[in-house]
């Protein structure tokens, strides 16, 4: 309900081009390599160029108007998220790397080379993404490939699970004059960034701060146009705040009763975040159910504290992530020191650049030290 301006009409998009990227028939189990055969991760990869209709050129700088989820209704029981990344050649050059058109990826919980760019993130309950008529998440620009990350739960490990879910691109006509991004809060996805939350407690709450000196990096104020939180089965309630030096700015969302089946990217209440501003974040879980510890992590019954924000005009890549200054090299800068050395710092480069950094460096030390960066 929107009690100052009434229901804002979407956008029309008929007779926009549409593109679909499906799982073609994937199967549903743990690839080589995986870590748990209830938490399979599969990825699809996807040359655009072979999908874009006549006359759209891969070099040209072309706007997605619109993601659409697709869920296979034989299997959707099963899709725990979906998110599709761009991939930079430039950054596969010098590794043993030949994607095909439709290939399947049987295990990338670690995404393939060069396939770190966010593009769309869903979680279950999500929805539509539509953007404004003046914004678009590009695509294009010479980047004819696309990785969509399929992260599957099969508690009870059923036999013979085979997939086609994905997501629908509307591209608008003509580009479209600002760019869309993801800026993604990380306060917690793996052991080494947070401590175990103790077993048998109605409520463990964590924090997360961003600091000014992250945002102040932007070269502008950015508009933001939907939040989604992100937490597993365990998740109780999500809020980010904003402060703006001794000024609280408001808050970016709040979601008092977080629900795993309804994760949902909703619009915020506060529609701009200006540099210099701190966001701080906090998770909260109920762990009155278990009987032992629960560590962060990749898998459905682990858990996580991160939030993604859609927002426009693009930055230069940054995606705020809690460790401490002896958990990344030299790649990664850290403008969040003193007070903040225990709480985040910002990544900046963060994989998407880092590897054209490396220069000369073999590809087994250039992938050790982006694991230590992530």
């Amino acid at each position: 309900v929107n009690l100052v301006s009434g229901p804002i009409s979407p956008p029309n998009l008929d007779g926009l081009r549409e593109v679909d990227l499906r799982m073609p028939n994937a199967s549903v189990v743990l690839g080589e390599g995986g870590t748990d055969a209830t938490n399979p991760y599969v990825c699809g990869v996807f040359d655009l160029e072979k999908l874009l209709p006549e006359g759209v050129n891969i070099a040209d700088k072309i706007h997605v108007a619109k993601f659409s989820p697709f869920l296979d209704v034989a299997s959707e029981k099963y899709v725990h998220h979906m998110i599709l990344f761009g991939c930079d050649e430039r950054m596969m050059e010098g590794l043993s790397t030949d994607y095909t058109h439709g290939q399947i990826i049987g295990e990338c919980e670690s995404m393939p080379a060069g396939c770190y760019e966010m593009k769309w993130p869903w979680a279950m309950g999500s929805t539509d993404v539509v953007f404004p008529d003046n914004v678009g998440m590009p695509f294009g620009e010479g980047k004819k490939w696309l990785a969509l990350q399929m992260h599957y739960y099969n508690p009870a490990l059923d036999s013979g699970v085979r997939d086609s879910s994905g997501v629908r691109l509307t591209f608008a006509n003509a580009p479209r004059a600002q760019d869309a991004a993801v800026l993604a809060l990380n306060g917690g996805t793996s052991p080494r960034m947070r401590a175990d939350l103790p077993a048998g407690q109605s409520e463990v709450k964590i924090d997360f701060t961003v600091p000014p000196q992250c945002t102040n990096m932007w070269n502008q104020d950015i508009n933001v146009l939907g939040v989604v939180h992100h937490a597993h089965l365990l998740g109780k309630y999500l809020n980010i705040e904003v402060l703006r030096g001794d000024y609280y700015a408001g808050v970016l969302r709040v979601e008092n009763q977080y629900d795993f089946n309804h994760q949902s990217l909703e619009e915020s209440a506060l529609k701009t975040i200006k540099k210099g501003d701190e966001l701080r974040m906090t998770c909260a879980y109920d762990t009155s159910s278990k009987t032992e510890a629960v560590s962060f992590g990749d898998l459905t019954q682990q858990e996580m504290c991160w939030t993604a924000v859609m927002y426009y005009p693009a930055q230069a890549e940054s995606r705020p992530s809690r460790g401490k200054p002896d958990d990344y090299v030299g790649l990664c800068q850290s403008p969040g020191l003193g007070t903040y050395s225990d709480v985040s710092f910002c990544e900046m480069l963060y994989m998407a650049d880092a590897r054209l950094l490396l220069g000369d460096y073999e590809t087994k030390t250039a992938y050790s030290m982006l694991q230590a960066c992530h």
